[in-house]
């Protein structure tokens, strides 16, 4: 009996350790890339997700969260433009929806460049009066 307390305490502790190993995560995300599109760039590949594949890691969350909430906030957007798709994949943003003005369009890219960078937002909004 005495023998088995250190061997799971070994264990319990190398599991930490792996755990916490800087530089690796457990979190993945839950969007499946087929061998065509592993050496698509990031960019053009968040540009042909749809919101179904949107990434399940904490910072792509995260920023969808943020940018979601800054939209819905502003006053100034119209019902439609609030309905915008807002789809995070590696810390790219994809907008995709319509909107009824060049404002509307021009707003919402704002926000998601002020929250996730200008260079990580791709803006495929199209305006329909």
């Amino acid at each position: 009996m005495p023998i088995k307390i250190p061997v799971l305490l070994f264990i319990f502790v190398s599991t930490l350790f792996l755990v916490n190993i800087p530089g690796t995560s457990l979190a993945q995300p839950t969007v499946r890339i087929n061998t065509a599109s592993q050496d698509m760039p990031l960019e053009k590949l968040a540009a042909e997700l749809n919101d179904g594949q949107q990434s399940t890691t904490e910072p792509d969350l995260h920023i969808t969260e943020k940018i979601r909430l800054a939209v819905l906030n502003d006053k100034s957007l119209s019902s439609e433009a609030k309905k915008v798709k807002i789809i995070t994949f590696g810390e790219k943003v994809t907008l995709k929806g319509s909107v009824k003005s060049g404002q509307e369009k021009k707003s919402i890219e704002r926000m998601a460049a002020r929250i996730a960078g200008e260079a990580n937002v791709i803006n495929e909004i199209v305006i329909v009066p």
